[in-house]
């Protein structure tokens, strides 16, 4: 090894090497240079900057010595480079929902909500245990016997004024939070999924001999959901997300405070179930924007009419039930 070389013109200073110097990229600028040179030497790969004013691609060309460190400083650029676009990518862009149009779903599930408890109100009273159960409410032995549809029905049915004012604001709020990401297709689904799926886990693990029935299930699903949501964005950070996981905690500590406030001897084994389904219909569902406009219009279609299917098979039992036909 002989005394280094200076390039007095540039002041970069040329190490005089015995193996053969390898350029391994071109650059414009001196600080972008020198960004690339810092990286390669904090990986252990001497490197220096030379002035060369006849490349097309930057006057300044990054050099090393040898193959061997020539092939992976140039490794180690593709990497940076690889970096750097995923930074500079845009995001992606917004699924292309018609929100105004999809908020009358909402209108409409909390209209349904209205309707059915007016009808309990003029058929006997939405307090009145039997009239409940008349109407679709859940009592364990009833849904052993058969009765399964009252684990949809019960979403729909509110014990009290107070009990479906506090649940229908709610859904409101949650509903216009998160139609424009998700759909009305895909709010419904979860919506009577997870309410469904809360009152099978308050019908194994809850009381036996209860009346139950509200929508809170449903709507700790919509919140289960945000937060499965939130937990594919942090897994996979070229998601959408426009909400951090303390709105969700916050959300949820609200809720809790104004369920206790209303009802407190409230199924709790269904909310937790419903909070869990709903965040394991988030992961299981492509995520909005994910699929092409034709797909997500018929996956909006399959969903939503898979949720009013059942419903109106379930309301239909339960009108029978009744005797309103």
């Amino acid at each position: 090894m002989t005394a280094d070389r200076h390039d007095h013109d540039h002041d970069v200073t040329i190490p005089d090497v015995d193996a053969p110097v390898i350029p391994v990229t071109r650059t414009h600028t001196r600080s972008r240079a020198d960004e690339l040179l810092f990286a390669l030497e904090s990986v252990g790969i001497p490197a220096w900057v030379r002035h060369d004013p006849v490349g097309a691609l930057g006057p300044y060309l990054i050099e090393v010595a040898g193959y061997t460190d020539a092939a992976e400083a140039e490794r180690q650029l593709r990497e940076l480079d690889d970096e750097r676009a995923e930074r500079q990518r845009p995001p992606p862009p917004e699924p292309t929902l018609n929100a105004k149009t999809g908020f009358y779903w909402i209108v409409g599930i909390i209209l349904i909500n209205a309707l059915v408890f007016w009808v309990l109100e003029q058929r006997g009273g939405s307090e009145n245990l039997s009239n409940l159960l008349r109407f679709g409410a859940i009592r364990a032995p009833l849904v052993y016997e058969g009765d399964w549809w009252r684990l949809i029905t019960a979403q729909f049915l509110h014990i009290g004024l107070r009990h479906i004012l506090g649940n229908m604001l709610l859904l409101g709020v949650l509903g216009a939070l998160t139609l424009r990401m998700w759909g009305p297709g895909r709010l419904l689904f979860i919506y009577v999924i997870a309410g469904l799926v809360g009152n099978l886990g308050g019908l194994l693990l809850g009381s036996q001999i209860a009346v139950k029935a509200g929508a809170s299930g449903a709507i700790l699903g919509i919140l289960g959901a945000l937060a499965g949501q939130r937990v594919r964005h942090l897994l996979h950070p070229d998601t959408r997300s426009r909400y951090k996981a303390w709105h969700i905690l916050a959300m949820l500590v609200a809720f809790y405070g104004f369920v206790v406030g209303v009802r407190p001897q409230s199924d709790h084994v269904a909310h937790v179930a419903g909070l869990i389904a709903g965040a394991l219909l988030a992961f299981a569902l492509p995520l909005p924007g994910s699929l092409s406009a034709r797909r997500e219009r018929l996956l909006q279609i399959l969903l939503g009419g898979t949720a009013s299917t059942l419903c109106l098979v379930a309301f239909a039992f339960a009108a029978h039930h009744a005797g309103i036909f």
